[in-house]
Parts: C-alpha cells; sequence; structure tokens
C-alpha cells in the first residue's frame, strides 16, 4: 500500500481549485516560506495522525481568500444613476465597491477584502499493487480495506481513495465527515461514499514531527504514549501478581514509619469527633496501589553513559537527538506491528496492540 497523492481544495492556504501533490516512497516538498510545505503535512495529519489532538480541521484550516476590491468609475455610475437611483445603487454594488475620490481608493488598495471559504476537503489517494498476490507477506491492507478497493482502469493497479469534507457555518462551527469514495463521476467529483469508521482510521497512521525549535512536547508524546499502548498489548499477568504482593509489602514497611503512627494516630481521633455514622469510621494512611498500567504510565526512556557516567533521562538529550528518539520509537513500533501482523509476536495481543497496515512519517 502507499500513498499515491495528496489532493486539497480551500485548505489554508490552498484555493478552492483543487491542486494536487504527487508522491512516491520518499518525498521532499520543496518551496519558498508560505508556499504550502506544512500545510500539505498538516492535511494528511488531520485525517491520519496517531496524535488525536492534531486530527480534525480548525476554523483557521479553511482557506482566506484576500483581493482587491473592483474598481467602479465615478462617472459611470453618476450617468447611471441619471435613469434611476435604485437602480444605480444595485448596479453599482453588484460589480465591486464604488469609489467617489482618489483617498477612498487608496484606502481600498490598502484593506483588500478577505473572504473565509465555507468549505474545504483533502483527499488521499492510495494504490495497492499488492493486491494482485493477496497471499503475500506484505499485503496487510488489502483484507483491511477490500470493500473499498476500486479498480479504475483496467491495467492500474487497486486504488483507495479517502476524503476529509469540512464546512464552516456562519458560527465558526464546523462540521466534518470522513469518508470513503466509492465511485466518481467523470469530473473527480464523489458520486457514492461510505463513512470511515474510527477502527479502519487507525488503521493508517501518520506519525508527524513538526519543525520546531523546541520539540520537546512531540518528543515526550512518544515514549509514554506510543512505547506504553505497545506495552499494554502484552501479556502481564505473571509479573501483575508480583507487583500486587510487592505493594503490600511495600505499604506494610512504610507504615511502621513512626512519623506515619503518630499522624494516622491523630487522623483518626480527630475524624472520630467529627464523624458520626456507621460508614466511614477509621482512616488510614496509605500510598495507593501502583498496579502495572499506573507504571507503564511514568514509563520514560533512559540513556548512558552520560558524560558523568551515569544514565540520564531523554530530557538531557539535545532537540536533534530527541527528533532521532522520536523517529526511533517509531521505527521500532512498526516493526513490532509488523512482525505481529506476520503471526511472529505471540506475546502481544492484535486487539489491543491495533496494529497499523500503512504507516507514513512525516518531518
Amino acid at each position: 500500500m502507499k500513498l499515491a497523492s495528496l489532493t486539497l481544495s480551500g485548505f489554508q492556504c490552498f484555493a478552492p481549485t483543487p491542486t494536487t501533490i504527487s508522491f512516491d516512497d520518499v518525498t521532499y516538498l520543496l518551496g519558498p516560506n508560505g508556499s504550502g510545505k506544512t500545510s500539505v503535512l498538516l492535511a494528511l495529519a488531520r485525517m491520519f495522525a496517531v496524535d488525536q489532538s492534531m486530527r480534525g480541521i480548525r476554523v483557521q484550516d479553511f482557506h482566506v481568500a484576500s483581493q482587491r476590491p473592483q474598481m467602479v468609475n465615478p462617472t459611470d455610475v453618476a450617468s447611471s444613476a441619471s435613469g434611476d437611483a435604485g437602480a444605480a445603487e444595485t448596479e453599482a454594488t453588484s460589480g465591486g465597491t464604488v469609489v467617489a475620490s482618489d483617498s477612498a481608493e487608496a484606502s481600498l488598495e490598502d484593506n483588500p477584502v478577505v473572504e473565509v471559504m465555507s468549505e474545504l476537503w483533502v483527499e488521499a489517494e492510495f494504490v495497492l499493487p499488492e493486491a494482485h498476490e493477496p497471499e503475500g507477506p506484505d499485503a496487510p491492507a488489502v483484507p483491511e480495506f477490500l470493500f473499498q478497493m476500486r479498480l479504475e482502469d483496467v491495467e492500474g493497479p487497486m486504488r483507495l481513495r479517502i476524503r476529509l469534507t469540512a464546512t464552516l457555518d456562519g458560527e465558526d462551527e464546523v462540521e466534518e465527515r470522513l469518508e470513503f469514495i466509492l465511485s466518481r463521476d467523470s469530473d473527480g467529483k464523489p458520486t457514492k461514499t461510505q463513512p470511515m469508521s474510527g477502527y479502519a482510521r487507525r488503521r493508517i497512521q501518520l506519525h508527524y514531527l513538526p519543525a520546531r525549535r523546541n520539540p520537546k512536547e512531540q518528543i515526550s508524546y512518544a515514549p509514554r504514549s506510543l512505547l506504553g499502548n505497545a506495552l499494554r498489548a502484552a501479556n502481564w499477568k505473571a509479573e501483575n501478581e508480583k507487583i500486587q504482593a510487592w505493594n503490600g509489602e511495600i505499604t506494610k514497611s512504610l507504615a511502621a514509619n513512626p512519623a506515619i503512627e503518630t499522624i494516622g494516630s491523630q487522623l483518626k481521633s480527630n475524624w472520630s469527633q467529627l464523624h458520626k455514622g456507621d460508614h466511614y469510621t477509621s482512616p488510614t494512611i496509605s500510598f495507593g496501589q501502583s498496579d502495572l498500567d499506573l507504571l507503564l504510565r511514568q514509563l520514560t526512556v533512559t540513556f548512558g553513559p552520560s558524560p558523568q557516567g551515569s544514565s540520564s533521562s531523554s530530557d538531557m538529550l539535545s532537540d536533534g537527538q530527541q527528533s532521532l528518539l522520536y523517529i526511533s520509537t517509531v521505527l521500532a513500533i512498526h516493526e513490532v506491528g509488523r512482525a505481529l501482523l506476520a503471526n511472529s509476536a505471540p506475546w502481544l495481543s492484535e486487539e489491543k496492540f491495533r496494529p497499523a497496515v500503512f504507516t507514513l512519517l512525516a518531518f
């Protein structure tokens, strides 16, 4: 499965006239600032980003058209007004803005008309050449999208089209829909669609590393979320029983501290004086139950040796090194997912791991 193209209409700097970007195995987007390089990657992120906070259309994603007002000759307006004043007003305003003086014309030149488009759409086109050999080891996408793929020409590969459409109403409310395109007319407009489920959406994953001066927010998401989710798919039954036993021993040891005993005794005494009832009569200071899920939430990546000879957390890495950590984490999860799809990782639950059948890296 490969991403063949992305077509954008009314998204950020892309005008309503559709623009198509073609992709290869590795694609470089080159251009000056403001040409739309980031917009292309963000459009993909709105559809398939692993980070759910990047999904979905924002108000600022709608294209803003800026144009000079059309100038109307005051002499022509005056001439039209000699017949019918009402008609003159209609004729003048329908063509643009009436200019009555040089100063007004200069003001309009400095203040162009701004119009926010009320609709946008982004369409991703995938090709699946492996569909000709569905039993091969590298064809996990074929069964996933079997009923959405289409053969658009006799000699071409199977294609999968997914479109994200959004509209903006007068109160800045965004409505959007993500759909498979099942058929199109001669102009490329969809004639038959099917909603894309959340499950199907998760099977295509985009990992986006934006060009930031400080990537720590993005980097922290990778180890704690990607690695944490992957490890939750493992079978931890035996280890979980050990953790529960260790929790009991830790709590007993800490509770024996004289400070805990003294504070606990005073708390119980004051509580019994203030609270009356048959329930919740005996407060006890405890240290919580650190089950496996809580431990996985505290997961981090350390590196060694540091310049001091000991291990250091990823916070000590440079911006470039943290970016490399993010990429390494994504590639590691991708390889584990491939092994799971090939039935080579029996210690993981496919239902919990939810491996992607297509992974896209965007930098």
